[in-house]
Parts: C-alpha cells; sequence; structure tokens
C-alpha cells in the first residue's frame, strides 16, 4: 500500500515543482492615475469662444463647450478627461463632466454650468453650485440638466476650490 502511494505521490511533486519552475503569465499592475501638465499658462482650445470688448492680454475669450478653472493653480491638480452631452428624458440637455484629482489629497471642489443659446446669450440663469468630491488619484462626475428644452446651443461649466 506504501508503494502504490508513493507511486502517485512522486508524479504530482514533479508536477508541482515543474509548475512552480515555470514562468507565470504576467500580472497587469493596477492603473495610477498619471496627469501630464502643460507649462504655463492654459491655452484656450480653438473655435467658438465667449467674446466680448478686448481688455488686453490680461482678458482672454472663454471657449464654448469647455471647463473654466477659477484658477490656474487648481488647473494643475484637477484635469478634465471627458465632457459628455446628450439630449435628457423631459427634453432638456445633459452636460456630463469627468474630472481626475491629479495629487494624493483629496480635493473638495464645486461646479457651476451656464447654458447658452446660438448667439451666446444665456439660455437660462446658471445652475447653483454642486459639490464635486474627488479622492487621490481619483475620478468625479458632475452633471448638470437644462431647463430649457430648445433654445440651449452650448455650454460652459466653471469650477472652483469649496470655500
Amino acid at each position: 500500500m506504501k508503494n502504490w502511494l508513493a507511486s502517485l505521490a512522486l508524479p504530482a511533486l514533479t508536477l508541482l515543482l515543474q509548475a512552480c519552475g515555470s514562468t507565470p503569465e504576467p500580472v497587469v499592475a493596477t492603473q495610477v492615475v498619471g496627469c501630464s501638465q502643460p507649462k504655463g499658462p492654459l491655452a484656450a482650445p480653438e473655435g467658438p469662444a465667449l467674446v466680448s470688448q478686448n481688455y488686453g492680454p490680461n482678458m482672454t475669450p472663454v471657449p464654448l463647450n469647455s471647463v473654466m478653472f477659477s484658477h490656474q493653480q487648481l488647473a494643475e491638480r484637477v484635469v478634465v478627461q471627458g465632457l459628455f452631452t446628450e439630449r435628457a428624458e423631459g427634453g432638456g440637455v445633459r452636460v456630463t463632466a469627468r474630472f481626475v484629482n491629479c495629487t494624493d489629497a483629496p480635493e473638495m471642489l464645486r461646479a457651476r454650468i451656464s447654458f447658452l443659446t446660438k448667439t451666446t446669450a444665456p439660455a437660462e440663469a446658471p445652475s447653483g453650485w454642486k459639490p464635486v468630491p474627488l479622492g487621490p488619484r481619483g475620478l468625479g462626475l458632475y452633471s448638470e440638466v437644462s431647463i430649457s428644452t430648445d433654445s440651449v446651443n452650448s455650454y460652459v461649466i466653471e469650477l472652483a476650490p469649496m470655500q
């Protein structure tokens, strides 16, 4: 009986040792948020923008369908990963922004949106400020639906630190 057990154990042990010596499948590392920041002040993207009188070099146009940061330092810590628009169930326009915290510390932000007509006039009053919490190296979402159902043509989201 002992010889019979030994004859089974030896091949099993050989297979186990071979498996231990084999190269394991590569393990995919957990992704860590990496943020590449442009050097210097942020440049306005190309395309339509809110413009008014020329106030000189201290005033830049605000691009439409974008996020406007209240401070350059905030733009260095948080990036906009995506902006999404869709028609909501009631006919309004839903805009969603996804933000990424590029730091190892939590961020508490606030956001609001202005919906605009084809002529960039306000389609309605700006939304109220909403909190946007971001964990360290984490994602955060901000979403708002317009009250207007047919006059919204563009938007601008304002992003600021929580006060």
